[in-house]
């Protein structure tokens, strides 16, 4: 909580700035670079300053140290589905460049605990907004807005005719929430309250803590069409207006950081946050600006974006 308190006094025009300075840093020197490539290395070196604060400045970054971490992290990810043993190597040599990225060790016992979450989620919400803006005929002026007054009200401003960017990005993680499911273990005390404490307290003594794992499968609710109506497949920000929005779909917009007490402590920061993300890559890429977004076949997930591509323009 303290990392988003600290990001959140230090302010969005600070945020939007380093942000600006990371995107310039990751831009293809080459003709061209994988997209999902490109926005992970801005996700990375924002994750890194904006929030984590390590000290160094955006340009101070290694490249190749950023470029390595995102790859062994996906690459553990897709090993991690399949039945054969994980290479025995791939931890330490992910732990090795994410320690040369993030020295403190007092600060950061283990760095990895604290880059995943803020990283993987922000990608993986910014990659599918700057896809969906590109082919929007409303989204351009929408971000644009977001760009030049990185401000709470700019991002939940509607006009009464194009949706906000804030219903922009709820609508991206309906359709691609980071995770499909989320998991939880909750303490089990295997006997009823009514009967005296010392019997759970003997069982922990022996046993120790007892744990039930529950899974929510999130992706499936969040395109449920009994929840969502016949277009729940399909982009549609406006869905959110408060004249069309239902008091179901209204308690479960938020899932993608989950609910109640273990709800994601960024769930009210990392919406506005990808945002700005979102809009800073698309100002640089517009029309005129010397690069251009080449589109794949599809929108993907954590993988599955072949053909998307950061050009240079002629």
């Amino acid at each position: 909580m303290s990392l988003v308190k600290a990001a959140n006094e230090r302010g969005w025009t600070h945020f939007q700035n380093i942000v600006v300075d990371s995107i310039e840093e990751t831009l293809p020197h080459a003709a061209e670079k994988d997209f999902d490539v490109f926005v992970q290395d801005v996700t990375m070196r924002v994750a890194l300053v904006a929030i984590l604060d390590v000290d160094v400045s955006v340009k101070e970054l290694d490249s190749e140290d950023i470029r390595i971490v995102s790859k062994l992290i996906s690459t553990l990810w897709s090993l991690s589905k399949q039945a054969e043993p994980i290479p025995a190597d791939l931890l330490p040599r992910l732990n090795y460049h994410l320690r040369r990225l993030i020295p403190d060790e007092k600060l950061y016992p283990n760095p990895l605990d604290f880059l995943i979450p803020v990283w993987e989620t922000m990608w993986r919400v910014v990659a599918p907004s700057v896809a969906y803006a590109q082919n929007s005929s409303y989204a351009s002026n929408l971000f644009s807005k977001l760009h030049s007054s990185p401000t709470i009200d700019q991002f939940r401003h509607f006009d009464g005719t194009q949706p906000s960017v804030e219903w922009f990005m709820m609508e991206v993680m309906r359709l691609h929430p980071p995770s499909q499911r989320i998991s939880r273990a909750s303490p089990i005390y295997p006997f009823p309250a009514f009967l005296p404490l010392n019997l759970n307290k003997l069982s922990l003594k022996l046993f120790g803590q007892l744990f039930r794992r529950e899974c929510a499968d999130i992706g499936s609710v969040l395109k449920c069409k009994r929840i969502w109506g016949a277009d729940a497949a399909a982009f549609e920000p406006l869905r959110f207006h408060s004249g069309r929005v239902t008091r179901e779909q209204e308690g479960i917009k938020s899932l993608p950081f989950g609910c109640g007490r273990l709800k994601c402590v960024a769930a009210g920061w990392a919406p506005m946050a990808a945002g700005i993300l979102s809009a800073a890559i698309l100002q640089r890429i517009q029309a005129g600006s010397g690069f251009r977004l080449v589109e794949g076949k599809c929108i993907g997930g954590r993988e599955g974006w072949s053909g998307w591509l950061i050009c240079t323009q002629l």
